[in-house]
């Protein structure tokens, strides 16, 4: 009798979660309404799994729609906003792209790409890895908080889901341009000469404006010192960032040559 009891009472328990499990499903379904229609299935399965170890109550609207990508703010159960950045899809001319950041970097020989999905796959993987080690090394960048698949999951620039403004968008309102100058430059120095890494595509449009100080965002492509491009992935960033701040904002900045060769002995070359 009592034995008959305990398979009862494992049915129930059984039963209950099935139900729980279902409730579950159903209030993920809810909070994923805002992304379903731009997501498929594997996508979908992805955001449910980081919904439950994250504990994500909301997501909202993206505040990002790239042909790659697209970020979306969520909110999590204690109150924390999240960045989810989700790579969709890539195009022919991207995928020819994405491989020069890729082959030659040490981090990522012996990576199998078998598939476009698998690719996605390794450049959300790429940007995690990227994230840790610049945050690592106290470059002002978002936290990374988790990845899986094309998901990205990173801390939120802003407040209560709304972004901090992209430094091309609110230059004109910095209070100290000089000082947010020389501030990118020592963001510079940190991903060069302490996290080893090169960005590669430093410019007015992937640093956002918080409290006054920059952060630098958007960092999948960025390569080790040693990659055979580091050195002119480099240059260019210097470049695109005296530029702008010589010709937009209007400052003095340091000479390019100069602040190359001082980062390229970061890099041992």
């Amino acid at each position: 009798m009592d034995k008959n009891k305990d398979i009862e009472d494992l049915l129930d328990r059984e039963l209950k979660q099935k139900v729980d499990s279902r409730r579950f499903k159903e209030k993920d379904k809810e909070i994923l309404e805002t992304v379903e229609e731009v997501l498929d299935h594997f996508t979908m399965e992805i955001l449910y799994d980081l919904i439950r170890e994250l504990r994500i109550k909301k997501i909202l609207g993206a505040i990002s729609s790239g042909k790659e990508a697209r970020v979306f703010p969520a909110l999590s159960a204690s109150g924390e906003y999240y960045a989810l950045k989700i790579y969709l899809t890539f195009t022919r001319e991207f995928k020819k792209s994405v491989w020069k950041y890729i082959l030659g970097d040490p981090r990522f020989e012996g990576e199998k790409v078998t598939s476009t999905k698998s690719l996605i796959y390794l450049w959300c993987k790429k940007e995690y890895k990227n994230l840790v080690k610049m945050s690592e090394a106290g470059v002002s960048v978002p936290k990374p908080i988790a990845h899986k698949g094309n998901v990205l999951v990173m801390s939120f620039v802003g407040e209560n889901g709304f972004p901090a403004p992209l430094l091309k968008d609110y230059y004109e309102e910095l209070e100290d341009p000089e000082g947010f100058y020389m501030d990118v430059v020592n963001n510079m120095r940190l991903i060069t000469c302490k996290a080893k890494l090169v960005h590669g595509d430093l410019s007015e449009y992937n640093i956002m404006v918080w409290r006054n100080r920059p952060v630098i965002i958007d960092v999948s492509q960025a390569v080790h010192v040693s990659h055979p491009n580091a050195l002119i992935f480099l240059s260019s960033d210097v470049r695109n960032i005296n530029r702008f701040f010589k010709e937009e904002v209007g400052i003095d900045v340091i000479s390019s040559e100069e602040l190359v060769g001082e980062l390229k002995q970061c890099m041992g070359t």
